[in-house]
């Protein structure tokens, strides 16, 4: 028999825990033959690797376990740390809805790549999560997973790295969900990330009622330092009023009363400088119109003298009959990634009114940064357009965070959005990846949170059925994750603003080019409603759905779909008409909402039925990951008939979805075909026997194009969907000339296509003869796209660009 032997001056007492069913999970215990190696645990070592204690950092005690692979590619055995034989440990805790893995990670010198996993090869589970450890902290990483009713006999946790470096590992915890007791010591970026300063009385809209923003104000906020700069100032910049507050206190919850001055009908800027810190919020003074859209004190939208729940697609069939049937679907919401031009503004103004449906621009504002006249001119031109158009709402940027772009560029853009445009709304939605203990520097929660405050209404898209497993960077492995997801974006905003969750309306075979089946299926009716309800009753004041089965209306799971957004548009009328509380004193894993005539629980757990009882005293039973709406009088929705086409008639042609006869090839550069944020170049020589009388410039781009003719601007292109066309003739000349253009790529795929017509006939177009350059001096031949219809589809019109081009 092995002796216990603890090594180290100072024993922590947390190496025993009642919750813990591991052993030695601080790896204080070693082994005394081999002190070099904690007891309860085992190696896999291969060829170069070593694994054994390290004394010299750990969260607890003195040791943690280390592993130093060389390996940079796939071994076998891998560097694996295991703890074999848990079956009489995992007997209390069998069966759980949720367990908690969890460890804390490190690297030495450089990052390195990870997983730790619980397997259990009888009972045909593996729960896994993939890890990249940095170096300089320890940080808590979780792994949520079901323990069923199964046969656990063989079932062990393992720590493993997955490619070259140093990893270390302390404070393994396996039990109850939340009681890891092991807590390292903050480090300066743990303590950064909690600073922050904000208004307290900022209402849900970030609008007070003319004549009706209070004087007397309170700042919350935890500081770095025990100096607070404080200024006002309208959104074009001009300063109103400046504080400063000394001896405050540093790094704690501290709150600041403030007098504001008596302020008029505007938009304004509160900065908050306090070392590192710099903070700020935007509120509107004045009454809300007749136009554009708002929030009540809620959160619920507000548009055309209605306060509605939002139940939308932001992935539209372009078909016109698509509208009637999302119209008589549940559906009031859509979005459009059209360009905005006059005839897609009075295009999209016609067919929602038809319908009766609201709309936003999926338009990426705040992508790309042009200068303050640039802006305010391109703003104040969508808001002509957009005037005579009650159902327009405001403008959609998707994931900013994930491609790393600047906050101040969404700050910049909102600030002149609330100058020029103070009646629509700006919308930004989060990408998954973002999680509270991320380890991507841009997914970090203080990170993003920044950006859903430079925003009116915020949320994450989430597409994680059938199990969890995919599309989730929560330790909560199940699809109930949406309602933590949902939690974490109103946590962004210290619940003050609204939260619109985007939810899977798709099988992630068809996001691969295939079809649904037995393994990926499309969600149904329960899957659905789960997903809805587990974010309602989090807090979501709007369900979007994205995906291939949005554009689907025909068809028989058309039907299911449009049952569960009738539901929701029934209860949620309720929910907004006679107001509602959350239910307290449920059974774990359930939450619950009750208003004068209904009660909606969903059943969060993946594993337990709950039984519970409404407030009539009516018996309940819910299965796992399922739904129980209850109301006084029964609602009566059923399957509606399967949609069959019909024929939509607009008042006039607008031009929109026919083909366009556009030939051009996609070109990009050979080696920055995806990518960050970068500008690059391209140029073509062509050749003209005669001067033309009439000549134009056609030109698709992702993202952004600045051209140019012989050295002369001609415009900027700035769409991939639609055909920018611009007049050239005044530039040519007889014999040689020169297109280039200026690309600017603000995230994710890149691509021009071009062609120059003089006198009908094409004088020259983007393919072998152009030319790519990343620096604008060094030349390569380009790059064709065989497919770009799967990037960019087919052009849905030509916009004739007559404006005097200006430098930007």
């Amino acid at each position: 028999m092995l002796k216990r032997v603890a090594m180290g001056l100072v024993v922590s007492l947390a190496f025993v825990h009642a919750q813990n069913v591991l052993k030695n999970p601080s790896f204080e215990l070693v082994q005394e033959q081999y002190t070099n190696l904690p007891e309860s645990w085992s190696t896999l070592v291969p060829s170069g690797a070593v694994l054994e204690l390290d004394n010299t950092l750990s969260v607890d005690g003195s040791n943690s376990l280390k592993i130093v692979n060389p390996n940079k590619g796939k071994v076998n055995p891998p560097a694996t740390w295991i703890q074999h034989h848990l079956e009489e440990q995992l007997k209390p805790l069998i069966p759980s809805d949720k367990v908690e893995f969890s460890a804390y990670f490190r690297a030495v010198n450089a990052p390195c790549k990870g997983s730790f996993f619980f397997e259990s090869s009888t009972a045909k589970k593996c729960h896994i999560r993939n890890i990249t450890a940095e170096p300089g902290e320890w940080r808590k990483i979780e792994l949520i997973f079901p323990l069923e009713t199964r046969d656990y006999s063989k079932a062990h946790v393992a720590f493993r790295a997955e490619g070259a470096g140093t990893l270390l590992i302390d404070g393994a915890y396996l039990g109850p969900v939340g009681q890891n007791p092991f807590k390292p010591e903050p480090t300066e970026a743990e303590l950064a990330a909690l600073d922050h300063c904000r208004l307290v009385e900022l209402p849900c809209n970030a609008r007070f009622a003319s004549g009706k923003a209070p004087q007397a104000v309170t700042l919350s906020a935890i500081l770095p330092q025990s100096e607070l700069t404080i200024i006002l100032s309208d959104v074009g910049g001009k300063v109103i009023r400046e504080w400063k507050r000394t001896g405050l206190p540093v790094r704690k919850n501290t709150v600041i009363p403030l007098q504001l001055p008596l302020l008029p009908d505007g938009a304004y800027e509160m900065k908050f400088t306090s070392g590192s810190l710099t903070d700020y919020d935007w509120f509107r003074i004045g009454d809300f119109g007749d136009r554009g859209a708002d929030f009540d004190e809620r959160g619920y939208l507000r548009n055309q003298g209605e306060t509605i729940f939002p139940i939308g697609i932001c992935t539209p069939s372009g078909e016109m009959d698509a509208l009637r049937v999302y119209s008589q679907s549940g559906i009031n919401l859509i979005t459009s990634q059209l360009p905005l031009f006059p005839a897609m503004a009075d295009y999209m103004h016609e067919i929602t009114n038809k319908f009766g449906l609201r709309w936003m621009l999926w338009n990426s504002w705040g992508f790309s940064r042009l200068s303050e006249s640039e802006t305010v001119d391109l703003l104040l031109k969508s808001r002509e357009m957009l005037r005579k158009d009650p159902g327009f709402l405001g403008f959609l940027a998707d994931e900013p965070a994930v491609w790393a772009l600047p906050v101040d560029n969404f700050r910049f853009y909102y600030k002149q959005m609330l100058r020029c445009m103070p009646e629509y709304l700006a919308w930004i939605n989060h990408a998954p990846r973002v999680s509270r203990t991320s380890t991507e520097p841009s997914q970090a929660f203080s990170v993003v949170s920044r950006f859903s405050r430079t925003s009116d209404v915020s949320g994450f898209d989430i597409y994680p059925f059938p199990n969890g497993q995919i599309h989730n960077y929560l330790p909560n492995r199940t699809i109930s994750c949406i309602g933590d997801y949902t939690d974490m974006c109103r946590d962004m905003t210290w619940g003050v603003k609204p939260v619109w969750m985007i939810l899977q309306a798709f099988s992630w075979n068809e996001e691969r080019g295939k079809e649904p089946d037995e393994v990926n299926p499309r969600p149904a009716e329960k899957d659905l409603r789960f997903m809805a309800w587990n974010a309602i009753t989090h807090g979501a004041t709007g369900i979007i759905w994205y995906g291939k089965g949005c554009k689907d209306f025909y068809s028989e799971w058309w039907r299911e779909f449009a049952k569960v957004n009738f539901e929701m548009r029934d209860i949620t009328r309720r929910m907004i008409d006679s107001g509602f509380t959350y239910v307290e004193s449920l059974p774990d894993g359930v939450r619950g909402i009750a208003g004068e005539d209904f009660e909606v629980y969903v059943n969060e757990n993946s594993v337990t039925t709950v039984a519970l009882s409404t407030r009539s005293g009516k018996k309940l039973t819910i299965e796992p990951l399922d739904v129980a709406i209850v109301t006084d009088v029964p609602l009566g929705i059923s399957l509606p008939p399967v949609f069959t086409p019909m024929e939509v008639v607009l008042s006039k042609d607008y031009g929109l979805g026919h083909n366009v006869n556009f030939n051009a090839k996609w070109t990009t550069h050979p080696e920055y075909k995806w990518g960050a944020k970068r500008t690059f170049f391209a140029r073509q020589p062509f050749t003209l026997e005669n001067l033309p009388k009439r000549a134009a410039l056609r030109v698709v781009v992702d993202d952004i194009g600045k051209l140019f003719i012989n050295k002369q601007l001609v415009g900027t292109a700035r769409q991939y969907k639609i055909v920018t066309q611009f007049d050239i003739a005044k530039y040519l000349k007889p014999g040689e000339n020169l297109f280039e253009c200026e690309i600017l790529n603000v995230a994710a795929p890149t691509g021009l296509a071009f062609e120059i017509i003089a006198e009908g006939t094409v004088a020259a177009s983007s393919g072998a003869e152009t030319l790519f350059s990343l620096d604008g001096e060094k030349w390569t031949a380009a790059f064709i796209y065989p497919t770009p219809e799967r990037t960019w589809g087919k052009p849905l019109a030509v916009f004739i660009d007559d404006s005097v081009p200006e430098e930007e």
